[in-house]
């Protein structure tokens, strides 16, 4: 859940609110040997606003899905190929992603 605060001095006065984003996620995981792969189901809605007490027709409420595949490169360093894609937006809050991270873990791992 995200929450906001009032913004009383909206474009000269204006009070905006602005109501939480909720959010779900769903994960599933496989773990081979040196590497990890998961599915991935995103669900948010909410956030609608309002100015000065009228409410706006911007109640967000969107479907992702994407996917990741971890590998383990040594003990602590792993690389991650990821990517969503929304399948279902409103308003227009449709994008895709891909990306690479590297990443580091403290410790013994897991």
């Amino acid at each position: 859940m995200v929450l906001f605060t009032d913004d009383a001095d909206y474009f000269g006065g204006h009070v905006l609110e602005q109501r939480p984003i909720y959010t779900t996620r769903a994960n599933l995981i496989y773990r081979f040997d040196r590497a990890s792969a998961s599915l991935n189901v995103l669900y948010f809605t909410g956030g609608q606003t309002a100015v000065d007490g009228v409410n706006r027709d911007d109640r967000i409420e969107t479907w992702r899905f994407g996917g990741a595949l971890t590998i383990d490169v040594d003990l602590h360093h792993s690389v991650k190929l990821y990517g969503s894609r929304g399948v279902t937006q409103r308003p227009g809050t449709n994008y895709d992603i891909l990306g690479m991270s590297w990443q580091y873990k403290w410790g013994a791992g897991l």
